[in-house]
């Protein structure tokens, strides 16, 4: 079954989504949700990452496979799902995450994350 939302992937799996939509041909962050905002701050400050490449804004482990991911799903037009991708600098050491990457109309990337990947 496919989710029409992150809020409804969030509610199936009971836990946060992160989702950020990201522009697909320079990688640049064009909106995100307080979650994944709270993810990069580690706090509930107000930081505004809108307009800035994905690779200044997330962590060198995150970066890695996630941009060969959104790059391959811009490529080949079809969604990605990554699972049991470890990120070793969120706050808490290492940590699998489970993430999708949908690509959307206008040359744009839906790029959604949870913690405790399948």
């Amino acid at each position: 079954m496919k989710a029409r939302s992150y809020r409804d992937l969030s509610a199936r799996h009971g836990t946060d989504i992160a989702a950020l939509i990201i522009s697909a041909d320079d990688l640049r962050a064009v909106w995100y949700n307080d979650f994944y905002r709270r993810l990069l701050t580690g706090s509930k400050e107000q930081q505004n990452f809108v307009g800035v490449p994905f690779e200044e804004f997330t962590s060198p482990s995150a970066t890695a496979g996630l941009v060969g991911a959104m790059r391959e799903a811009q490529r080949t037009g079809e969604p990605l799902h990554l699972t049991n991708y470890v990120i070793a600098d969120v706050g808490k050491g290492a940590t699998a995450w489970e993430w999708w990457v949908y690509p959307l109309p206008g040359e744009q990337l839906l790029v959604l994350g949870r913690e405790g990947g399948c």
